[in-house]
């Protein structure tokens, strides 16, 4: 097994940035294209002054190989994605192309990843016939549309229909595409103001014309932002880049940057195992995977730290403004006593700021939720069943992705992610090695950690509602001796000019305080509900690793664990939108 040992080996989460664009760019754009891109990565790398760009294309002549060239001159890493092996994939090319091809591999800055070919499309035929090389192209552009966190199109606006085509991948990534038994559909285009928010997959569209469109209508001279959702072949047009995309950029730099500037200790980052008995290929993606969980948890629990430390002293500067303040109104009318009310005030208002600027609580939900989600997906991934689960559909659907600055958690996702899919049929031996990994590592860790979580929790709730009921006898008790011994307590002088009736009358008041400021920092820290999740997780797990226990068939445990990461996913990302509009939201909205 291998494991991250060590701050060092996390390098930052990068801005992939996907290309498309046509194979046969018009000559006299190409001089306009190189000026846009080296205006767009220029831009991009002082937005992202702690975030790599790392761009992503399928090599093919035209529009791809510009990109490359501007991007190795701005020495910015490329990941050469192919859509099937270097050894079949050269049939597509002169031997001029191929030469290219092959000098841009050998270049340092260089990554080539290669698309396995599945089995349905294998044949006998060498080299791979017409209808498997269009199929491996279509899923070439779902990859790139998949798992882009930008898509950079050099396009001439015009719909074609091709499947895998830079209309196509454009329309796909910006879920706009139309059904496939529709007509072909001219693209629209509507014109928004700059700040208009939408997103969060944008595009930057740099204009370029085909060869042999000399007198098509002019395109316009510089980059322009696109996004959808607006129906099917229907864009936005941003002429300046879009406020929601520069939002997005924000945070994904600051995610990193306050991971690097944090600089942790080896001990203080939680590890995910992954198994070297898998291939090579596979191994290197959960690796990957498994330092940006690492990341991502290290900030959680630091950001979860300082947001307690909020709860507790403001539950504290409470408990100290009623004390002196009942201390002033029934034991000794000190000036001195109302000047440390005031300042207990300033420092809660202080402390309110502070942490309401620094986003400590909303901060905690993001990386809770990214680390989670890599988690489960981690695990999934080894199942070979991550692809079936829609992440950022769950995340829509559950609200998270639209709350006020969380709408870069699925780009860390798309980063975390390998290129190749995890659902490639594999070998009988190496799916039960898979599967005894997930239920060893994953299942039943999981069904522990939740069941000793939920004792911890019990154990404590049950202490805390003694307490309470401890504090509420007393106060029956103080009450009826005031009711029956009202004189008596009256005469009795044990302090200083201060007599026993007045002081179980200050007692009166300060017990309910800190009984009602204790149920105050219980609710902030939701403990509750997270009993209430520790007692669902737990149940998930404990079913699985029981129905993992009965089945034979491997299909059977795929399927179980499938399930399993669904519920996970959705129980992690219901608690953090209870936990945000618990801090964002009125007691009695409406």
């Amino acid at each position: 097994m291998v494991e991250l040992r060590h701050s060092s080996q996390l390098s930052a989460t990068p801005l992939l940035i996907g290309v498309t664009g046509h194979r046969d760019p018009h000559a006299d754009d190409i001089a306009a294209a190189e000026a846009a891109l080296y205006r767009v990565f220029s831009d991009l790398r002082q937005r992202l002054p702690d975030t790599p760009l790392r761009i992503v294309c399928g090599m093919a002549d035209g529009a791809d190989r510009i990109v490359v060239r501007v991007a190795l001159r701005h020495r910015l890493p490329v990941t050469a994605l192919l859509p099937m092996p270097l050894d079949e994939y050269t049939a597509d090319f002169s031997s001029e192309s191929l030469a290219e091809i092959q000098e841009i591999l050998a270049q340092p800055g260089v990554e080539r990843v290669e698309l396995p070919i599945p089995t349905s499309l294998r044949s006998d035929e060498t080299p791979l016939g017409p209808v498997a090389r269009d199929a491996l192209y279509h899923r070439l552009a779902e990859c790139l549309a998949r798992k882009s966190n930008l898509v950079l199109a050099l396009w001439d606006g015009v719909n074609t229909g091709l499947v895998g085509g830079t209309s196509q991948v454009l329309l796909r990534f910006l879920h706009a595409l139309p059904e496939p038994d529709m007509a072909l559909q001219p693209v629209q285009f509507t014109d928004v103001e700059s700040g208009a928010m939408s997103g969060p997959d944008f595009a930057c569209w740099i204009p370029m014309r085909r060869a042999g469109n000399d007198g098509r209508e002019a395109l316009p001279a510089r980059e322009q932002f696109l996004s959808g959702d607006l129906g099917p072949c229907r864009l936005r047009v941003h002429h300046q880049l879009p406020a929601g995309l520069a939002e997005i950029l924000g945070e994904l730099n600051d995610y990193n940057s306050r991971f690097l500037a944090l600089a942790p200790s080896p001990e203080a980052l939680a590890t995910l195992a992954a198994p070297t008995e898998l291939p090579a290929e596979v191994n290197a993606s959960l690796i990957h995977a498994a330092g940006e969980f690492a990341k991502a948890d290290y900030l959680a629990v630091h950001n979860q730290r300082r947001a307690d430390w909020v709860f507790q002293s403001m539950g504290w500067l409470a408990v100290i403004m009623g004390l002196l303040f009942l201390v002033y109104a029934k034991l000794w009318a000190l000036p001195a006593l109302m000047y440390g009310y005031v300042a207990a005030f300033l420092v809660a208002i202080a402390v309110t700021r502070y942490a309401h600027r620094r986003r400590w609580f909303s901060r905690q939900l993001m990386y809770r939720v990214i680390a989670e989600t890599l988690r489960t997906r981690f695990f999934l991934s080894v199942a070979g069943v991550s692809e079936r689960v829609n992440v950022p559909h769950l995340l829509d659907v559950t609200g998270i992705s639209h709350f006020s600055g969380f709408s870069w958690i699925s780009y860390v996702l798309r980063a975390a992610e390998g290129w190749i899919d995890d659902d490639l049929p594999v070998g009988a031996d190496e799916l039960m090695v898979r599967l005894q990994i997930v239920r060893r590592q994953w299942i039943e860790s999981q069904a522990r950690y939740f069941r000793s979580k939920i004792l911890r929790l019990t154990r404590r709730h049950h202490w805390l509602e003694r307490i309470k009921v401890a504090l509420l006898v007393g106060l029956a008790i103080m009450a009826a001796c005031l009711l029956l011994f009202k004189e008596p307590l009256a005469r009795i002088i044990p302090f200083h000019e201060i007599s026993l009736k007045s002081f179980v009358i200050f007692l009166m008041g300060f017990l309910p305080l800190a009984l009602g400021v204790w149920e105050v920092y219980q609710q902030k820290m939701a403990v509750r509900e997270l009993l209430w999740q520790y007692r669902n997780q737990s149940s998930y797990f404990s079913l699985a690793e029981r129905k993992l226990g009965q089945v034979r068939s491997p299909d059977a445990a795929r399927n179980i664990i499938e399930n399993l990461g669904h519920k996970c996913l959705v129980e992690s990302m219901l608690w953090a939108v209870h936990r945000y509009h618990r801090e964002h939201e009125p007691a009695a909205a409406g």
